[in-house]
């Protein structure tokens, strides 16, 4: 098991916005995108304040 959650969390986030990057989207999910990734972001500071 992982010590630190949010690093899984952080792990797991990367890795499925490297697959939504990889495959080609319409342009009404580009909208979404930015917004998970904006929420990524946000996820990666809060989890380098916790360390």
């Amino acid at each position: 098991m992982f010590k630190n959650r949010s690093l899984l969390v952080v792990v797991i986030l990367s890795l499925v916005l490297l697959a939504l990057m990889v495959t080609p989207r319409p342009k009404e999910n580009s909208r979404q995108f930015a917004e998970a990734y904006a929420d990524y972001r946000q996820m990666r500071e809060v989890s380098s304040w916790s360390r």
